[in-house]
């Protein structure tokens, strides 16, 4: 994997999966960059928040390698969030699919700054690429053109492209092409359950007996382990990130079992629910496991709403 002689870092507001969902910096439904990672005919097209619209002076050139860094809050450091392989950057442009998505509620059409038919985009539950703290990164900033750089930014272009080849390697081997966005890899994401899943039998050991509860409808857990000796149940939910971010979604069945299971622990119950968040699944040197009952739970995390379900209040929509 050759080293890029041209790379970006551009600051952007964060999202969950910038293909449309929301933003949660300064510019929210606004932002254009939104829609980083939503392709159209096969092609990416990024937005720069301005920046005097001081874009590199080769930005015709098609081999640029442009990382896209964000805050998942503000006091919180940076991290990757995905990037482009061979884009050209060409300045400010109106999306060509502009007609296709949501009116801008101060009427400007979503933009686009640089283009790319190759881009990875890192689920916010493995967005594990932290910034050095204290560095400045402004709204665009070119760190390598030309294959020259800086002495002092030397360090942040090795760790990002240390971070892009593990990412990278621990795919396909390859940059990921077209739709094939890093964020929707069906079989990335089973890796990952599967070696939670793993993870948690291991972490338990042979003094439980156990039990597979993955397909059991509304079971609200996903592993149950009795102790030989005593008969306490542990019903475990598992949750596996590939990253080092305590980030994880939960469904409405799954926090209401542990809730009502929490109540009859405390009533003397000898069942328990506790959710196992393990992170950095995928590697064993790094992997961690903590374990949650539903008030810490609550206490621990922020719950966000991603989705509704809509019904009629008058019955069947017509």
């Amino acid at each position: 994997m050759t080293s890029p002689r041209n790379i970006a870092v551009v600051t952007i507001d964060w999202s969950d999966d910038y293909t449309g969902g929301a933003l949660s910096g300064r510019h929210g439904e606004a932002g254009h960059e939104r829609y980083n990672f939503l392709p159209s005919k096969g092609v990416y097209y990024g937005y720069f928040p301005p920046n005097g619209y001081n874009f590199p002076t080769n930005k015709g050139s098609s081999k640029w390698l442009i990382f896209f860094v964000a805050r998942p809050r503000r006091d919180e450091p940076s991290v990757v969030v995905g990037w482009y392989e061979d884009a050209t950057i060409v300045g400010s442009h109106t999306r060509p699919d502009v007609k296709r998505l949501p009116t801008r509620s101060d009427e400007h059409p979503f933009s686009y700054s640089a283009m790319a038919r190759s881009a990875v985009c890192i689920p916010a539950a493995a967005r594990d690429c932290v910034l050095p703290k204290g560095r400045s990164l402004r709204s665009f900033a070119f760190v390598r053109a030309d294959g020259e750089d800086a002495d002092s930014r030397e360090a942040l272009i090795q760790l990002l492209l240390r971070y892009r080849k593990r990412v990278l390697i621990g795919t396909s081997g390859q940059p990921i092409k077209g739709r094939n966005v890093f964020s929707t890899d069906p079989e990335l994401r089973k890796q990952i359950e599967e070696a939670a899943i793993a993870a948690i039998k291991e972490d338990f050991g042979l003094n439980y007996n156990f039990s597979d509860k993955q397909k059991v409808p509304g079971a609200g857990y996903d592993l149950e382990f009795e102790d030989k000796e005593s008969g306490e149940i542990w019903c475990i939910e598992v949750k596996g990130t590939g990253g080092s971010r305590d980030v994880f979604f939960i469904t409405r069945i799954e926090r209401k079992v542990g809730c009502d299971m929490l109540a009859d622990e405390k009533a003397g119950d000898l069942r328990r629910w506790r959710l196992a968040l393990v992170t950095s699944a995928l590697d064993p040197k790094r992997r961690g496991i903590k374990y949650f009952d539903f008030d810490q739970l609550e206490e621990c995390f922020q719950f966000d709403c991603l989705q509704w379900q809509a019904v009629s209040k008058n019955g069947t929509a017509e």
